[in-house]
């Protein structure tokens, strides 16, 4: 439209040319205005639908990486660094989505792009040729530097990744760094992977405007070069002022929509490497989640024996925590199991919890292979309490609830049971004293004590206890 209008302007000027398309030039003025006025409307309307299908898929792709994440194993946790779900929730998903977006802009580059081709193909077919000889020059410097940008892509999201670890592990071992005097080494190691995030990132924006200028300049002098060259054949024209015109809007329209389709290619390179890992992600994410829907088809109200049949577990294929295990827990017994450190006693309340998997043998449920009862309804039977019990932020009356209600007199019954009352009574609050993260401004007594009690108040049919005389 831009073309046309310049091409107009310059049959108005030159009176004795003629209009495009058989138009008058009134006629061509007023279809250029209409023109422009659908271009606009069409562009907000189509933006606005493309990045708003952007953003769900986002969302999308959030909402499915949680979900797997809490229907895995758990041992997927104990095998992986903590800071790398809050890092690919966080930023590789965003930059994928970066990625998703530049490419949108690039296909709307092209198509600009090749609708300037067209018209100028249409109206004056001469001018192609110093627009091609500027173009494919810049087209194949541009795929040279785009390999790097993907190492550099590919280096600033290991290096966010790597810093995030380093945050989350100054979040959750803060008094072990001070007490051991490594607060130096874990600075230096978080300062490591700023640096080479910021390095890669800076190098990944220098780079955008490298190829940013020298696809300008490479064009434009082959564009020079090449009119230079046609200069007989643009005196000749008979509509020379309107011909000079388009030439000129022509290099005009060509160079921006050059630079844009040049920097929508450098986000895709530079975030290639994170819309890989995301969409191989995703693709975990959803074989996990279709796989625990339809592995566990058989509900579960009553049981009486939990039997453990020839049981080995290792963390990630290494060495066997537990080996050939047998061992049977009835309802209503008591059951200890006691022994020197790391001699897999977690591991086995892990197992009989239905929180991961055996690398060998199998667990029943009353005859019943656990992975194959539904798992919340086995859940509900369960009331575990770990060595660390994890607090929420929130109220104690928050964290003693976790969304479900519970009757006064049951309340106060339990927490009489557990001892919570004692706590309760020296809070400043009660039950509405807002506690950490964590359980930050409760005591390791006070911490156990809770957990104890929001497990009793579910009435578990199989109590699990970790450490219980602590």
């Amino acid at each position: 439209l831009n073309l046309l209008a310049l091409y107009v302007l310059g049959l108005a000027i030159q009176p004795d040319g003629r209009a495009p398309f058989g138009l008058t030039i009134g006629q061509a003025v007023v279809f250029l205005v209409f023109a422009w006025a659908m271009r606009s409307i069409g562009i907000v309307v189509i933006f606005r639908a493309v990045f708003g299908l952007i953003a769900k898929e986002e969302a999308k792709w959030r909402k499915t990486i949680l979900k797997s994440a809490l229907m895995r194993d758990v041992s997927n946790f104990d095998s992986r660094r903590s800071g790398e779900l809050t890092n690919s929730l966080l930023n590789e998903v965003r930059l994928a989505t970066n990625g998703l977006v530049a490419g949108a802009e690039y296909v709307q580059g092209v198509i600009s792009l090749l609708a300037i081709v067209v018209t100028i193909a249409y109206l004056i077919p001469w001018v192609l040729l110093p627009l091609a000889a500027g173009i494919i020059p810049g087209l194949l410097v541009v795929r040279i530097l785009r390999r790097r940008e993907f190492r550099l892509g590919k280096m600033h999201m290991q290096a966010n990744d790597a810093l995030a670890n380093v945050v989350t592990e100054i979040r959750h071992a803060i008094r072990e760094i001070k007490l051991f005097g490594i607060e130096h080494r874990i600075l230096g190691a978080g300062y490591s992977s700023a640096v080479q995030s910021s390095n890669a990132f800076a190098g990944t924006v220098a780079l955008q405007h490298e190829i940013r200028a020298i696809v300008e300049f490479v064009f434009v002098v082959a564009a020079v070069g090449g009119t230079i060259a046609l200069y007989d054949t643009i005196s000749g024209s008979e509509n020379l002022i309107a011909s000079i015109l388009f030439l000129v809007g022509a290099a005009g329209r060509t160079v921006p929509y050059l630079t844009r389709i040049s920097m929508a290619g450098s986000r895709i390179a530079t975030h290639t490497y994170e819309m890989y890992k995301i969409y191989t992600l995703l693709e975990e994410a959803k074989t996990a989640i279709k796989s625990s829907e339809l592995s566990r088809p058989v509900g579960l109200r009553e049981w009486s024996r939990l039997e453990f049949r020839n049981i080995s577990f290792s963390y990630g294929g290494g060495k066997k925590v537990l080996r050939d295990v047998n061992f049977d827990i009835d309802r209503g017994k008591v059951a200890v199991l006691f022994g020197p450190s790391g001699q897999g006693k977690s591991t086995f309340l892990d197992l009989a919890a239905g929180f991961m998997e055996p690398s060998s043998g199998v667990i029943n449920l009353d005859g019943v292979d656990l992975r194959a009862i539904d798992e919340d309804s086995w859940f509900r039977q369960i009331g575990y309490v770990s060595q660390d019990p994890y607090i929420f932020h929130g109220t104690v009356r928050d964290n003693l609830f976790l969304g479900a209600s519970y009757t006064d007199s049951h309340v106060a019954k339990i927490s009489k049971v557990s001892g919570l009352t004692d706590v309760i009574q020296r809070l400043t609050n009660g039950f509405d004293t807002i506690v950490g993260e964590g359980g930050t401004g409760l005591s390791g007594g006070q911490k156990q004590k809770l957990a104890l009690a929001r497990v009793l108040l579910r009435r578990p049919s199989l109590l699990l206890m970790d450490e219980p005389t602590s």
